[in-house]
């Protein structure tokens, strides 16, 4: 098993983060930019998901963009070159217009200065249609987050089931409460019981939801919005139905995944 496709099995839902983006941009956009896409899965899904849809891939690291490539031409075919782009830059480089960005898995804690998180969100800004574009980014928070410890998690490849069952483990190894710097990492433990230790090590700056909304609005961004949860349900024709996050629920939860969102026009 490649340790990409493990990742998106263990941590991703594609096809639920591609229809939450157009749930809640609200018009009909067609391009997504997927900022340190990695495996680029939730590119993929974007592609497959809506008829006519293209993705831009921004990743400085051409390993997991080579493989996202990969999987693209396996789930396309010959379509590929005309619904991806794949850039090999520092996402605050990229200038290509679209409709969407989005950087989930925690991508924006790899920014650890505000000067260099807010230079990105500017040149995301510049990226996106004026009228109505949405930059959407995920981060996480609690109490949780600032104690170390481990979490195990079992899990099945839906593809291929008699592959077995694969352990995913997430190692949050320390933590500087007066910095916001983290250092975690992800194993994997194979269905025939070989490690993939440290398969993913990060060294991040815990960005608030207080301070990425801070930085959206002085790049220009007319509002921000909080989410946290794709989708409450679907309404008949399979659209999810999407709400702001209930401060007074986050309150009591020890853990939480918070999606951040900031428009280039307001709604309505």
């Amino acid at each position: 098993m490649n340790r990409f496709d493990l990742y998106e099995m263990a941590v991703q839902s594609p096809r639920l983060e591609a229809m939450f983006l157009h749930a809640v941009h609200g018009g009909s956009p067609l391009v997504l930019g997927e900022d340190f896409c990695g495996g680029a899965g939730l590119a993929r899904a974007w592609v497959r998901y809506l008829e006519g849809g293209r993705a831009v891939c921004v990743d400085a690291d051409p390993e997991p963009l080579a493989h996202a490539q990969l999987r693209a031409r396996e789930e396309v075919g010959d379509d590929v070159d005309l619904s991806f782009s794949w850039e090999t830059i520092d996402v605050r480089a990229c200038t290509t217009p679209v409709d969407v960005i989005a950087a989930f898995n925690f991508a924006a804690c790899e920014l650890h200065e505000r000067e260099d998180l807010l230079a990105w969100i500017r040149a995301a800004h510049a990226r996106l249609q004026p009228s109505q574009g949405i930059l959407a980014l995920d981060v996480y928070g609690g109490p949780g987050s600032l104690v170390t410890g481990e979490g195990r998690m079992e899990i099945e490849d839906p593809e291929d089931p008699a592959a077995g069952v694969f352990t995913y483990c997430w190692v949050q190894q320390s933590i500087n409460p007066l910095t916001a710097r983290v250092r975690n990492r992800i194993d994997f433990i194979l269905p025939d019981g070989s490690h993939l230790e440290g398969a993913f090590a990060y060294n991040w700056r815990l960005w608030t939801v207080a301070e990425l909304r801070d930085a959206m609005m002085e790049a220009g961004f007319t509002s921000t919005e909080v989410y946290t949860n794709y989708g409450d349900a679907m309404d008949g024709d399979g659209n999810l139905l999407v709400r702001e996050a209930d401060p007074e629920e986050l309150a009591d939860e020890e853990d939480w995944v918070a999606y951040v969102v900031g428009r280039t026009a307001p709604t309505g």
